[in-house]
C-alpha cells in the first residue's frame, strides 16, 4: 500500500508551497496570529450569462497539507500570504469553505477579506 500524503502531498507541499499567516477567528478564536506553509493558487472563472454577456471572476484557495497543522483552519479564519521569492503577497482573505480530501490535504477556498469587516463572534455557550 502507498502512503499518498507521504509520496506525493509532501513532495507537492515541499515544491510548491508558500509562507501563509492563519489568524483562526473561526478555529481558535482569541488565539493569536501563526504561521504555517500551503500551496497558493488563483484561476480565472468564466460565466456566459443567457444574454452571452461573460462574467469573469476569480477562485483563490490554499491547498494545506492537514498533518502539517494541531488545528486545521476553519471558516471565518483569516489568512494572508506574504511576498515569497519573486511572488508578491496577497490578502487578506477570509476562508469560505473547507474540503477535505482523502489524501491528507484540504484545500481552503478564500475570498477578499476587508480589515474593517465586523468578525462575527461564534455564539457563547
Amino acid at each position: 500500500m502507498l502512503d499518498y500524503n507521504t509520496l506525493v502531498v509532501l513532495q507537492v507541499q515541499n515544491m510548491f508551497s508558500r509562507p501563509i499567516t492563519i489568524t483562526p477567528y473561526g478555529s481558535q478564536p482569541g488565539k493569536p496570529a501563526y504561521n504555517n506553509r500551503g500551496v497558493y493558487v488563483t484561476n480565472p472563472v468564466d460565466v456566459i450569462t443567457e444574454a452571452s454577456v461573460v462574467f469573469s471572476d476569480q477562485r483563490t484557495s490554499v491547498d494545506i497539507r492537514v498533518s502539517e497543522y494541531a488545528i486545521v483552519p476553519a471558516v471565518r479564519d483569516w489568512l494572508f500570504v506574504p511576498s515569497h521569492m519573486s511572488m508578491p503577497a496577497a490578502g487578506p482573505f477570509e476562508i469560505q469553505d473547507v474540503d477535505h480530501f482523502h489524501d491528507g490535504r484540504a484545500r481552503l477556498t478564500l475570498r477578499a477579506a476587508h480589515v474593517d469587516e465586523p468578525r462575527l463572534r461564534p455564539p457563547s455557550l
